[in-house]
């Protein structure tokens, strides 16, 4: 499980109707047809779930779960983060995002800042997912065939400081 966000996770016991059994650890909340665990400090939390047999004895069984930090996420430009090619007028209304690739449910990081680099000029801050008007006017600096980066993204989970997001090198083909 993830820490410091909502891991959704579904329980059963085994021979055991859902409605006859309870789940219990700490963080773990039911939620609609499962449940949502949000593990805090520790490396591994127990959950335990009891089932009443149809003979009306109680079992129970605990299990351990390792709590990891969130791994790296990926910077990605309009949807892509490998051999990004684009015009200059494509690169101007681009989205800068970041995603978790190959995560095993959905969660999305909202970038909140970088800082966009040509070779030869000073890099730009910016703030939000697009170019301001001073990364737009060093794109109109880039040359064709130009590497240009898009660095030290800034994104954010709600209440989770995620690892630095891996930059994006474009290419400029016009």
């Amino acid at each position: 499980v993830y820490r410091g966000v909502d891991n959704p996770m579904t329980v059963s016991f085994a021979g055991i109707p859902d409605n006859k059994v309870t789940v219990s650890g700490v963080g773990l909340v039911k939620s609609g047809v499962g449940y949502m665990m949000k593990p805090g400090a520790g490396k591994e939390v127990i959950i335990t779930a009891t089932g009443i047999l149809p003979d009306g004895k109680s079992v129970s069984d605990s299990k351990p779960f390792r709590i990891k930090n969130l791994p790296r996420p990926t910077g990605m430009v309009s949807g892509s983060y490998e051999n990004v090619k684009k015009t200059r007028a494509n690169l101007g209304i681009s989205t800068v995002s970041a995603e978790f690739l190959d995560f095993d449910f959905k969660l999305t990081p909202q970038v909140t800042s970088f800082l966009f680099q040509v070779p030869g000029q000073p890099s730009t801050k910016v703030s939000g997912t697009r170019l301001n008007a001073s990364a737009k006017g060093l794109l109109a600096k880039a040359r064709r065939g130009d590497l240009v980066q898009v660095a030290d993204i800034k994104a954010t989970v709600p209440g989770v400081t995620l690892k630095s997001v891996s930059s994006v090198t474009i290419e400029i083909t016009d």
